[in-house]
């Protein structure tokens, strides 16, 4: 299978001095073995989980059958542990446990675009399979993964970076207690994002490691 072209633009501009020139770049990003994707999968199915016991509890409370809780427990982890595996399933199926995305760095953030254009069918089948079997999880699933396919974060919400050359990744630390995410980049464009994400780094005081 031939092998695409890292698209790297502008690189005009980019001085030690001077302010970061905006970057993009195209990176195929790991899935089930990308610790940073599986941190924000555990996220949505743990708040998930969380608002609807919450409902639960307020229905049941509501209806006098707070007894019948347990067992609803039960029922709703059930039906999570069966849109995770049917998740993991399509992201092994459909996406090879790879999808590519393209990114953006400037100085006032980063961002990522999903251009894979097997990303719409997994959030159709988690869609339509979510919905058909009643799995508010899994259908919330795909609608994420319907809307979220473009994301911008800016700088003020990172308060440090951790370079992984080995993984050609570097993982930003949140400033507050949601994730911001990760820019993955190619063996070719690493080197040049790693220089101007540190060069933002040391401008803004972010902690760095690595």
């Amino acid at each position: 299978m031939s092998r695409r072209k890292t698209e790297i633009l502008p690189k005009v501009g980019d001085t030690e001095k001077g302010p970061v020139a905006p970057l993009t770049w195209v990176a195929d990003v790991p899935l089930l073995t990308n610790p940073v994707i599986l941190r924000a999968f555990g996220l949505v199915f743990v708040f998930a989980y969380l608002l609807i016991i919450v409902i639960f509890v307020a229905v049941l409370a509501q209806q006098g059958e707070l007894g019948r809780l347990p067992t609803a427990m039960i029922a709703l982890l059930v039906g999570m542990a069966v849109a995770a595996g049917l998740m993991v399933l399509v992201m092994v199926v459909v996406f090879r446990n790879r999808m590519r995305c393209r990114f953006v760095l400037d100085e006032d953030g980063f961002g990522s675009t999903v251009v894979d254009r097997r990303a719409q069918i997994g959030a159709s089948l988690a869609l339509a399979v979510g919905a058909g079997s009643g799995n508010a999880t899994l259908a919330g699933a795909g609608l994420a993964a319907s809307s979220g396919q473009r994301e911008y974060t800016a700088w003020r919400r990172v308060a440090g970076v951790r370079f992984q050359p080995e993984a050609r990744r570097i993982v930003m630390t949140a400033a507050g207690w949601w994730p911001v995410g990760a820019l993955h980049c190619s063996e070719q464009s690493y080197a040049d994002v790693a220089h101007r994400v540190r060069r933002i780094a040391e401008s803004r005081g972010f902690d760095i490691d690595g």
